[in-house]
């Protein structure tokens, strides 16, 4: 009985870890996804000091050479 409960417990911090990174990677996966379908106006929020943070950045900073890239393709 002792260990199911233990067990039991375990799986609320599971749980919110597994939010935590979700989370982050829809927003990823939402950009993209607008990009495909040929918006380059979706931006990710760079406020986050880990590694999502680092991943935000690059996609943000791709997005602004891609978005460039059309414009002048554009002109």
């Amino acid at each position: 009985i002792v260990g199911s409960g233990a067990a039991a417990l375990s799986v609320v911090p599971a749980l919110l870890l597994a939010g935590m990174i979700k989370r982050p990677i829809m927003s990823v996966v939402r950009v993209t996804e607008q990009l495909a379908a040929g918006s380059f106006t979706g931006r990710l929020p760079e406020d986050r000091g880990d590694e999502f943070g680092m991943l935000a950045k690059a996609v943000n900073k791709l997005l602004n050479i891609i978005a460039g890239i059309v414009g002048d393709v554009q002109k």
